[in-house]
């Protein structure tokens, strides 16, 4: 339960209504609850890391750009 208080994707929203719409139909606990566990089931550390295995960036890679517009 405090995992649902908390924010969640758009995606995520859309699909957990779906997923309750769905058991005030039919009535299935179990079903329910397959689907709210998917949902909160952890994101593969695969996906957090780097694509192509290159590093992630550092405080020296960033430089400060500045663009001026000059309107006439």
């Amino acid at each position: 339960m405090q995992r649902l208080r908390n924010p969640m994707a758009h995606v995520s929203v859309r699909e957990l209504r779906r997923i309750y719409t769905q058991f005030q139909q039919d009535q299935d606990i179990v079903a329910l609850v397959r689907g709210i566990g998917s949902l909160l089931e952890p994101v593969p550390a695969e996906v957090g890391e780097s694509p192509g295995g290159s590093k992630p960036l550092s405080r020296g890679d960033l430089h400060l750009v500045c663009f001026d517009y000059v309107g006439s």
